[in-house]
């Protein structure tokens, strides 16, 4: 038997919980490209805008992941 957190806790407690995780993953993941924007910024000596700075790691990042080799990509997260 699995018990999964809506069988335990009730539908609205469980959309809660899922809704409030998902925040704070969004939380995350934008604190940590507005840092790599700011250190982009800060090493290039203003070359490089902070606005780009910000926004190319999350579009260079996923352009790179079909490039490497399976060994290195996990294949039950694709």
């Amino acid at each position: 038997m699995c018990l999964t957190s809506a069988s335990h806790c009730g539908i609205g407690v469980s959309t809660l919980c899922s809704v409030a995780f998902a925040g704070q993953v969004l939380a995350m993941v934008t604190a940590q490209l507005v840092k790599v924007g700011e250190i982009i910024n800060v090493c290039t000596d203003n070359r490089v805008p902070y606005p780009v700075g910000c926004i190319s790691p999350a579009i260079l990042g996923p352009s790179m992941l079909p490039s490497l080799p399976d060994s290195s990509v996990s294949h039950h997260m694709l």
